[in-house]
């Protein structure tokens, strides 16, 4: 808590250029929260502070000194380092129970020309010859006043960075258990208020700064689906939400779908999810180690962090071959698009020429299509592809047979959007797009490329 106190005390100076006067009509008698039972008056630590510092020797000219810090961690330590802030000079803490000798050779490495102890006993190990100013703070409990922040305000709270006192919004910044201690205080410091705690994944800690912020009684959080956000992203409303619903119990959460929904997310944002995304991820519960297998056929919870039927999903021991134990020199094979849901069979001859069958884990579905006149059926009127959508994006080839790929005419519904379009002609369909084709006349090759090894899981298909 003194760090902090510390470090909001220094970015303020620092952000009215070190003026204490402006610093002190600005904060008045605000009180700074300590812990649950002391408190500190701004303008009081400020005056204290401004007053220590001038004692202090005077620097060089444009040039900052060494000032040592020595003596327990508390209000007397913040004044002292605050004074040395106000001064312009640096500080070094001064552990006294250091030995003599040790102590010498790295305060004149630092050239320190003044130590500070607001201790009521004075440190034994200080060298004799670096003066030692001793001074005291009255540190007495006061009450709270905030009488200009009522509770119909809304109170937003933008940390700054603790190394250059510039602002650098909400980049979360803090460990977990900083987190906590911020929001506590400023639960205390204004019960009135309502605050909305909204963090980012920059360093991986959004969820573990979320609990704790809940730990501390905030009430409202900003989440979003498979945690998409600015940079690193923000907290994961589904980590969240299982989380709570999983680990403690709550029940006002309504899991089930939350995959169906981070499928959408992941189709209409265009922002995949990684395989190994906690709760949604393809791999969250996928087993593959020979141990992990052992233990989950003895035991379907040894390593599953909860039920998967929760959320719809199950437990999978799948593993694929190595690609250096497969053939790599595939043999497509001919297979009716009937094998394909809203697919019929076709005109001409449909081979596969990549999924998982041929190479096992493969992300990318390969087909291609020979169309002829003398193949063609009553599809050319109807088609025999019914309006579909993927959660991956995906491609149509169409190359006719003359010269320079000319002689194929089809259709294209895209989104809604009908066209016809004369060969060589390719189509690119985002995810979450519906979209069919048919072969209306001539000669060539089709070819329709899907981002996902296998065509039925490339399926965004949304059910109640």
């Amino acid at each position: 808590m003194y760090w902090r106190l510390y470090n909001h005390l220094v970015n303020q100076i620092k952000s009215i250029n070190y003026n204490p006067l402006k610093l002190l009509e600005t904060l008045a008698d605000n009180q700074a929260a300590i812990n649950s039972t002391e408190y500190v008056n701004y303008g009081q630590l400020y005056a204290a502070a401004q007053n220590l510092a001038q004692q202090f020797p005077v620097a060089p000219s444009e040039q900052s000194i060494c000032i040592g810090v020595t003596g327990q961690l508390g209000i007397a330590t913040i004044v002292a380092l605050v004074a040395i802030v106000l001064s312009g000079n640096h500080y070094v803490y001064v552990d006294a129970k250091q030995p003599v000798s040790w102590l010498e050779q790295q305060l004149k490495r630092l050239d320190c020309r003044l130590i500070l102890s607001g201790s009521d006993i004075l440190p034994g190990n200080i060298p004799k010859d670096i003066p030692l100013l001793h001074f005291n703070v009255d540190t007495r409990p006061t009450s709270l006043c905030f009488a200009d922040t009522p509770a119909s305000h809304a109170a937003y709270v933008n940390f700054s960075s603790g190394s250059t006192g510039e602002p650098k919004a909400i980049v979360g910044i803090l460990l977990p258990n900083e987190t906590f201690d911020v929001l506590s205080l400023l639960r205390h410091e204004f019960p009135d208020v309502e605050f909305e705690y909204h963090v980012h994944n920059d360093r991986g800690l959004a969820l573990a700064n979320t609990l704790n912020v809940i730990q501390a009684g905030v009430n409202w959080h900003s989440t979003s689906c498979n945690g998409i956000g600015e940079r690193a992203g923000i907290t994961d409303t589904f980590q969240l939400i299982t989380l709570l619903a999983t680990r403690f119990e709550q029940s006002r959460f309504n899991i089930t779908n939350i995959l169906a929904v981070s499928e959408l997310t992941e189709a209409y944002s265009r922002i995949p999810v990684s395989p190994m995304q906690p709760v949604v991820g393809k791999n969250a519960f996928v087993h593959v180690a020979r141990l992990h297998q052992l233990a989950m056929q003895q035991d379907s919870a040894a390593y599953s962090i909860f039920d998967p039927e929760r959320i719809n999903n199950r437990v999978s021991l799948e593993r694929f071959t190595p690609l250096q134990q497969q053939e790599l020199f595939l043999t497509p094979f001919e297979k009716s698009a009937t094998e394909l849901k809203y697919h019929r069979h076709g005109p001409g001859k449909r081979f596969v020429m990549l999924d998982k069958r041929l190479v096992d884990g493969s992300l990318y579905y390969f087909i291609a299509r020979q169309f002829s006149m003398a193949g063609a059926d009553d599809s050319a009127e109807t088609g025999h592809v019914d309006s579909h959508i993927h959660n991956c994006d995906s491609v149509f080839l169409f190359l006719g047979d003359g010269q320079d790929y000319a002689g194929l005419e089809v259709e294209v519904d895209l989104g809604g959007e009908i066209r016809r379009l004369h060969s060589p002609s390719s189509v690119f369909i985002p995810a979450g797009v519906a979209h069919s084709y048919r072969f209306i006349r001539g000669c060539g090759t089709y070819i329709n490329f899907v981002h996902k090894g296998d065509y039925h899981d490339s399926l965004l298909e949304i059910t109640q």
